[in-house]
């Protein structure tokens, strides 16, 4: 119930709302990955970059090769215009198995647009 409120106010820009829904189902659920995405995403949109990465960075500290995570990250860098953050979880972000072609075509579609050039070999 938690979940579809947040993701309901989110979805109407109800930032306040979203991040007390998402909040409350981490602090009840803390394994619950999707409400951390999700709340760090709302983090995100209100300008609490710290807190987001912050958050982000525990889920990372339990297990590094967390692709979700490391993408939020990338992502919100490149919204952010940090080129040396975008390279640093890009080289992170490459090395995992469960990286595709399809990950790769889309952070590098967003960094030519960024940034002008394609993303790092």
């Amino acid at each position: 119930l938690l979940m579809d409120r947040g993701t309901q106010a989110r979805g109407r820009g109800q930032w306040d709302k979203a991040m007390a829904d998402f909040s409350r189902v981490v602090e009840l659920a803390p394994d619950e990955l999707v409400a951390t995405y999700a709340l760090a995403q709302v983090l995100f949109q209100m300008k609490r970059k710290t807190e987001g990465e912050a958050l982000l960075s525990g889920v990372l500290e339990k297990d590094p090769q967390n692709k979700t995570a490391l993408m939020l990250l990338c992502v919100e860098s490149l919204v952010a215009g940090d080129r040396a953050a975008v390279d640093r979880w890009y080289a992170r972000i490459r090395s995992l198995a469960d990286f595709t072609s399809g990950d790769r075509a889309q952070l590098d579609a967003a960094y030519r647009r960024e940034f002008g050039e394609a993303l790092p070999d």
